[in-house]
Protein backbone atom coordinates (compact mmCIF):
# COMPACT_ATOMS: atom_id res chain seq x y z
CA UNK A 1 0.00 0.00 0.00
CA UNK A 2 1.22 3.63 -0.92
CA UNK A 3 2.39 6.15 1.37
CA UNK A 4 -0.63 8.48 0.91
CA UNK A 5 -2.76 5.90 1.54
CA UNK A 6 -1.21 4.56 4.84
CA UNK A 7 -0.91 7.98 6.27
CA UNK A 8 -4.40 9.08 5.41
CA UNK A 9 -5.55 6.19 7.63
CA UNK A 10 -3.38 7.39 10.38
CA UNK A 11 -4.77 10.41 9.87
CA UNK A 12 -8.37 9.17 10.05
CA UNK A 13 -7.45 7.52 13.02
CA UNK A 14 -5.67 10.33 14.99
CA UNK A 15 -9.00 12.20 13.93
CA UNK A 16 -11.19 10.10 15.86
CA UNK A 17 -9.04 9.40 18.74
CA UNK A 18 -8.99 13.54 19.13
CA UNK A 19 -11.93 13.46 18.53
CA UNK A 20 -12.27 15.38 15.38
CA UNK A 21 -15.38 13.53 14.02
CA UNK A 22 -15.60 16.49 11.27
CA UNK A 23 -12.54 15.73 9.95
CA UNK A 24 -12.68 11.74 10.42
CA UNK A 25 -15.18 11.83 8.37
CA UNK A 26 -14.27 13.95 5.49
CA UNK A 27 -11.26 12.05 5.37
CA UNK A 28 -12.92 8.85 5.55
CA UNK A 29 -14.90 9.96 2.74
CA UNK A 30 -12.22 10.73 0.02
CA UNK A 31 -10.67 6.89 1.66
CA UNK A 32 -14.15 5.13 0.93
CA UNK A 33 -14.78 6.98 -2.18
CA UNK A 34 -11.40 5.65 -3.71
CA UNK A 35 -11.52 2.62 -2.52
CA UNK A 36 -14.98 2.12 -4.41
CA UNK A 37 -12.92 3.16 -7.52
CA UNK A 38 -10.06 0.63 -6.69
CA UNK A 39 -12.92 -2.33 -6.04
CA UNK A 40 -15.02 -1.43 -9.14
CA UNK A 41 -12.01 -2.06 -11.30
CA UNK A 42 -10.91 -5.10 -9.54
CA UNK A 43 -7.44 -3.84 -8.14
CA UNK A 44 -5.92 -2.63 -5.73
CA UNK A 45 -5.79 0.83 -4.06
CA UNK A 46 -3.31 3.30 -5.15
CA UNK A 47 -2.30 6.95 -4.12
CA UNK A 48 -3.12 8.25 -7.86
CA UNK A 49 -6.60 6.84 -6.89
CA UNK A 50 -7.15 8.78 -3.40
CA UNK A 51 -5.24 12.13 -5.25
CA UNK A 52 -7.90 11.97 -8.07
CA UNK A 53 -10.80 11.45 -6.14
CA UNK A 54 -9.77 14.62 -3.15
CA UNK A 55 -9.07 16.77 -6.56
CA UNK A 56 -12.48 15.21 -7.68
CA UNK A 57 -14.21 16.90 -4.27
CA UNK A 58 -12.20 19.66 -4.48
CA UNK A 59 -13.64 20.61 -8.41
CA UNK A 60 -17.01 19.92 -6.81
CA UNK A 61 -16.41 22.41 -3.35
CA UNK A 62 -15.68 25.24 -6.00
CA UNK A 63 -18.50 24.70 -7.90
CA UNK A 64 -20.27 25.15 -4.94
CA UNK A 65 -18.58 28.01 -4.22
CA UNK A 66 -20.05 29.77 -7.42
CA UNK A 67 -23.52 29.15 -5.85
CA UNK A 68 -23.47 29.80 -2.16
CA UNK A 69 -24.31 33.28 -0.85
CA UNK A 70 -23.62 32.59 2.96
CA UNK A 71 -20.62 33.48 4.43
CA UNK A 72 -20.56 30.95 7.27
CA UNK A 73 -21.25 28.45 4.40
CA UNK A 74 -18.18 29.36 2.27
CA UNK A 75 -16.01 30.13 5.04
CA UNK A 76 -16.95 26.04 5.69
CA UNK A 77 -16.10 24.98 1.97
CA UNK A 78 -12.93 26.81 1.84
CA UNK A 79 -11.86 25.12 5.75
CA UNK A 80 -12.98 21.26 3.44
CA UNK A 81 -10.31 22.48 0.39
CA UNK A 82 -7.73 23.17 2.77
CA UNK A 83 -8.22 20.20 4.81
CA UNK A 84 -8.15 17.96 1.33
CA UNK A 85 -4.87 20.08 0.10
CA UNK A 86 -3.37 19.19 4.14
CA UNK A 87 -4.10 15.60 4.25
CA UNK A 88 -3.94 14.31 0.61
CA UNK A 89 -1.24 15.26 -1.31
CA UNK A 90 -2.70 16.69 -4.41
CA UNK A 91 -1.06 18.34 -7.20
CA UNK A 92 -1.87 21.93 -6.36
CA UNK A 93 -2.57 23.16 -9.91
CA UNK A 94 -4.66 20.33 -11.03
CA UNK A 95 -8.01 21.38 -8.99
CA UNK A 96 -7.66 25.18 -10.13
CA UNK A 97 -10.01 26.18 -12.95
CA UNK A 98 -9.34 26.96 -16.37
CA UNK A 99 -9.09 30.55 -15.54
CA UNK A 100 -7.52 30.19 -12.50
CA UNK A 101 -5.03 27.74 -14.56
CA UNK A 102 -4.58 30.62 -17.71
CA UNK A 103 -3.94 33.52 -14.80
CA UNK A 104 -1.36 31.08 -13.39
CA UNK A 105 1.06 30.53 -16.24
CA UNK A 106 0.18 33.72 -17.89
CA UNK A 107 1.99 35.72 -14.77
CA UNK A 108 4.66 33.06 -14.96
CA UNK A 109 5.26 33.45 -18.66
CA UNK A 110 4.61 36.99 -18.67
CA UNK A 111 5.89 37.49 -22.45
CA UNK A 112 4.58 33.93 -23.92
CA UNK A 113 2.06 33.74 -26.54
CA UNK A 114 -1.24 32.64 -25.85
CA UNK A 115 -0.65 28.73 -27.79
CA UNK A 116 2.28 28.40 -25.35
CA UNK A 117 0.21 29.66 -22.50
CA UNK A 118 -2.75 26.70 -23.63
CA UNK A 119 -0.08 24.24 -24.22
CA UNK A 120 0.58 24.35 -20.57
CA UNK A 121 -2.78 24.27 -19.09
CA UNK A 122 -3.48 21.21 -21.51
CA UNK A 123 -0.69 19.19 -20.31
CA UNK A 124 -1.44 19.90 -17.02
CA UNK A 125 -5.13 19.25 -17.16
CA UNK A 126 -3.76 16.00 -19.04
CA UNK A 127 -6.30 17.04 -22.18
CA UNK A 128 -9.06 17.95 -20.15
CA UNK A 129 -9.94 20.86 -22.08
CA UNK A 130 -9.96 21.52 -25.93
CA UNK A 131 -7.35 23.73 -27.60
CA UNK A 132 -10.09 26.27 -28.79
CA UNK A 133 -11.64 26.08 -25.55
CA UNK A 134 -8.02 27.16 -23.92
CA UNK A 135 -7.67 29.51 -26.23
CA UNK A 136 -11.29 31.22 -26.29
CA UNK A 137 -11.11 31.99 -22.51
CA UNK A 138 -7.44 33.08 -22.72
CA UNK A 139 -8.47 35.56 -25.64
CA UNK A 140 -11.38 36.88 -23.30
Amino acid sequence: MDNLVTGLKQHIRGARVLRETDIAIKLNTVLSEAQAIAKAELRELTEDDVSKTAEKFIRNLRKTLDVVTDPVVEASIFEEIELYHDYVIVDPLASLSLIELIEHFSAENENAHEKKIAGLVMRTTKGKYKMDEVLEAIRS
